[in-house]
């Protein structure tokens, strides 16, 4: 394996506690003490719980008929992050001694890699990027850029219920960005 991989493993998901549709999806590296917090809503949790509990989803089941029938070999999933700031996640499958990659949600991936009892990677220096260093046990912060937009909604109205003006003009601000580019 490539020796900027470090493997990851799910340690298990929990409700956020200030954010109702934020859920918080930890994984921990392989031999080591580093934690990744991933930000996921409530239908990802579902996905992936669902495939845990039964160790199939529908994804995970194309996967397998697919490769049957197009001769290839689930490898790995791999984290990335993005240039912007966000978390990124890619299957690997060997097909005639190549190794090709399609980009999946990360829920999907989870499920699929979970599912064929598939290791989980992220690069080393993106491992660094995303551990929660954070003073205070059991708080975990994320980047405005790592939530989705009902996610950021949910922030906002919280921000201003809390009178902390200056966080829900950041994420008024991260709003109009996005809702800006997707016109």
């Amino acid at each position: 394996m490539d020796p900027d991989f470090i493997e990851l493993q799910a340690q298990g998901i929990t409700q956020g506690a200030t954010l109702k549709s934020a859920y918080i999806l930890l994984f921990k590296e392989k031999g080591g003490n580093n934690l990744v917090p991933t930000l996921i809503n409530k239908e990802e949790k579902d996905i992936i719980v669902s495939g845990l509990r039964t160790n199939f989803s529908f994804t995970s089941g194309l996967i397998s008929s697919l490769s049957g029938a197009f001769n290839f070999q689930l490898q790995y999933l791999l984290f990335k992050v993005s240039p912007e700031s966000l978390l990124t996640a890619h299957l690997f499958f060997l097909q005639e001694g190549l190794l090709h990659s399609i980009n999946v949600s990360i829920t999907e991936g989870l499920a699929v890699a979970i599912g064929q009892h598939k290791p989980i990677y992220i690069y080393k220096k993106d491992l660094m990027l995303l551990v929660n260093i954070n003073p205070k046990e059991g708080v975990i912060k994320f980047p405005l850029s790592s939530m989705n937009l009902q996610l950021l909604q949910e922030a906002l109205a919280q921000a201003v219920h809390n009178e902390e003006y200056e966080l829900a003009d950041q994420i008024k601000k991260e709003i109009q960005r996005r809702t800006t580019a997707e016109e």
